[in-house]
């Protein structure tokens, strides 16, 4: 939840639903979207991440990296 805060308040929506499906089908997940920077400027970042499953197939962490475009 806290990561979401630091997305475009326009793609914060897109970005849940997109992790959201990867916790739940525990695939993985690839997008472009912009960050909000501490100077309040927007930043476009590329995300690539994927939910890590437990023996019984519940999402136990998020693991991902994004970088700017």
């Amino acid at each position: 939840e806290m990561g979401l805060s630091f997305y475009h308040p326009d793609d914060v929506d897109e970005v849940s639903s997109i992790v959201e499906e990867a916790i739940e089908k525990g695939g993985t997940f690839e997008f472009t979207k912009r960050l909000i920077v501490a100077d309040k400027s927007e930043v476009t970042v590329e995300s690539h991440g994927m939910a890590l499953l437990d023996s019984e197939g519940h999402a136990v962490r998020i693991v991902g990296v994004f970088r700017e475009v």
